[in-house]
């Protein structure tokens, strides 16, 4: 399980629509498709090791935030329902009082990730450990969620490195996402959804 001290993130979703816009026509094609199905998450391979480097060095449990890029659909004018969720950092949490199956973190990780974050970066969710307990929301798990990451597009990453197991929750009522909707992807692919994202908010200064 899991407390946050009061501070919570800033809200800032982007519209769906304008990242698809600006992306190549397959790709537009193949994330709209995908969500359709459900939310997707583009989860970042470099962000994704350095939360694992993170909490397999500890044996109580740990965790941090996640930053990156949120998109929301508008429900008028389209069939799409569900975030995309970009996770491009991991910001380690140092300043915490852990034990095998409870953790507090105090304000200071948000004080670090927003002095990291550029503009066009958000707290898109958090992740921590449970150290050979299994990869589960606990009911203080369900509450954080509730409490400091309740946006649609909020994600809670809960890794047990003991046992090698992950998973994934969204929104205030930490709705488990399916494995197969989390994409591990490259840089280079995130570069393009910043690239897409860039070129509409050039065209709208316009």
């Amino acid at each position: 399980m899991i407390q946050w001290k009061t501070v919570k993130p800033d809200s800032g979703a982007a519209k769906l629509a304008d990242v698809l816009s600006g992306l190549p026509f397959l790709d537009a094609m193949s994330i709209t498709a995908l969500l359709i199905k459900g939310p997707l998450v583009l989860f970042d391979t470099e962000a994704r090791l350095a939360v694992h480097r993170h909490v397999s060095a500890r044996r109580e449990e740990s965790g941090g935030l996640l930053l990156g890029q949120a998109f929301m659909p508008c429900e008028l004018t389209t069939a799409v329902s569900y975030p995309l969720v970009v996770i491009s950092k991991a910001v380690p949490s140092h300043e915490y009082h852990g034990t095998s199956v409870s953790l507090q973190m105090g304000s200071s990780v948000w004080e670090v990730a927003r002095m990291q974050v550029e503009s066009k970066l958000l707290v898109v969710g958090w992740f921590h450990s449970h150290p050979n307990l299994g990869a589960f929301f606990s009911g203080t798990d369900r509450k954080t969620q509730r409490d400091f990451f309740f946006h649609p597009y909020s994600t809670g990453y809960v890794v047990d490195p003991v046992r090698d197991e992950h998973a994934f929750f969204l929104g205030a009522e930490s709705f488990q996402i399916p494995e197969d909707k989390v994409t591990p992807v490259h840089a280079a692919v995130l570069s393009r959804v910043e690239s897409a994202m860039a070129c509409e908010a050039s065209s709208r200064g316009k």
